[in-house]
């Protein structure tokens, strides 16, 4: 039996060595796996169980690099992530029903924006535009109405100048800033024809 000098005195040995020897030790460690993947995760699980602050301060240290692994995660297992996402779904619509009504309220441009994509995806009209594109849009008309001239509220609307239903494309070129009711008035009908 060792006792606790001479325990000490070893790790601090195996811990030179192991500093001394990365290559060595990765090598042992994907050998240890490939025998028994199962066992080695459990070690590693336990590990982290009892040294959690020395996880928390190797995660502070190494954030980039978890990031990026995830990152690769991510694009390699994309299939794999997606199943889980639409399995979780079917069986909780009632959360899910319940997050996408927060979300809309939360972020309501965003939502109208979603519902004007799927609606020109629909009738098959090409291209598509970002809130920073409306930005731009809403400064190019200096804040007014395209069609009857009078500032706009919040609450603008984005109206296709060729409407979707004429063959009008959703490129940021066939979109131009609103009142609801002028929207509303113009219709279906192209901006000559009002």
């Amino acid at each position: 039996m060792r006792d606790d000098a001479q325990r000490e005195k070893h790790r601090q040995y195996m811990r030179q060595w192991r500093a001394t020897h990365p290559e060595q030790c990765a090598a042992y460690r994907r050998k240890a796996y490939a025998r028994d993947p199962q066992k080695s995760l459990n070690a590693t699980r336990s590990w982290k169980t009892r040294n959690p602050e020395k996880v928390r301060d190797w995660r502070i240290r190494n954030k980039e690099r978890i990031a990026a692994s995830a990152r690769r995660g991510r694009v390699v297992h994309r299939d794999v992530l997606r199943a889980r996402v639409y399995a979780w779904r079917r069986q909780h619509p009632e959360r899910v029903n319940d997050l996408s009504r927060k979300s809309r309220a939360r972020h309501p441009e965003t939502a109208r924006a979603g519902s004007q994509r799927r609606r020109a995806r629909n009738r098959g009209a090409s291209g598509k535009w970002r809130e920073g594109d409306i930005h731009q849009l809403l400064i190019a008309q200096f804040g007014l109405c395209a069609l009857c001239g009078k500032p706009l509220g919040p609450d603008f609307h984005r109206d296709h100048i060729t409407p979707l239903a004429k063959g009008g494309s959703n490129w940021p070129s066939n979109i131009q800033l609103t009142h609801g009711h002028c929207n509303q008035m113009k219709g279906a009908r192209c901006v000559a024809s009002v």
